[in-house]
């Protein structure tokens, strides 16, 4: 007596929960959003033939290089207005030789390519394609606040670091990077206070010093304070 309506019930949950698994199926509900569509004074974020012809035209290949390497196909782009992107784009900033190939290098800032970078911010893109691109995390990044150090753990590479700006509050920092398996690492975080010190009164490049290999110090700046650290590398 008890079999019949114990099936009966696991009939409905079964057709329920089917039922509830191809309503919440996120193909389903990817293909319900529609395509972004821009107007004549705005672009995809992706659209590397504008920034070739209007942002960068002396790079064309490079930028569509690099935006068909990093663009993500399933990920939807975003819009800009390209007012905007003409504006606050600053161009390249020369590096210095960062990969030990005798060529000097240059660094120059974009903005997400779609929507998943959203929380990642603006990157650092680099002239040289042997060198990936370092997301700074940050809508306030700018070329020159990108440095390059002495290589601090002689693997033939140079270090970087970049001033890192939420672009609110007082307290930014100095963040600095090695390359490792092709990809950046991030090997210390340094607080700098501009109510302590100007950014615009000091040479990034002075902030970090090698000591020995593998060792170097950090200079940081915090409620009036000043003080180095001292980091080693494992």
């Amino acid at each position: 007596m008890i079999v019949r309506p114990l099936i009966t019930l696991l009939f409905i949950c079964f057709f329920i929960s089917c039922k509830r698994t191809r309503k919440d199926n996120p193909t389903t509900l990817f293909k319900q959003i529609p395509k972004p569509t821009t107007t004549k004074d705005s672009v995809l974020s992706n659209d590397y033939s504008y920034y070739g012809d209007s942002i960068l035209p002396e790079y064309k290949n490079l930028v569509a290089y690099l935006i068909k390497k990093y663009d993500v196909d399933t990920c939807a782009p975003m819009i800009y207005q390209k007012k905007n992107l003409k504006e606050i784009f600053e161009g390249l900033k020369n590096t210095g030789d960062i990969n030990n190939d005798k060529k000097s290098d240059s660094v120059f800032v974009l903005n997400p390519l779609n929507w998943c970078e959203y929380d990642d911010g603006q990157a650092y893109y680099f002239t040289d394609t042997t060198l990936p691109r370092l997301k700074s995390g940050s809508y306030c990044s700018h070329p020159a606040n990108f440095f390059r150090i002495q290589d601090i753990d002689e693997d033939g590479l140079c270090e970087v670091g970049f001033f890192y700006s939420s672009c609110v509050s007082r307290y930014k920092s100095i963040k600095v990077f090695r390359l490792k398996y092709n990809l950046w690492e991030e090997i210390t975080v340094a607080t700098f206070d501009i109510l302590t010190q100007d950014p615009e009164n000091v040479q990034l490049e002075s902030l970090v010093k090698k000591i020995s290999k593998n060792k170097f110090i950090v200079k940081s700046f915090i409620d009036d304070r000043e003080y180095w650290d001292t980091v080693s590398i494992k």
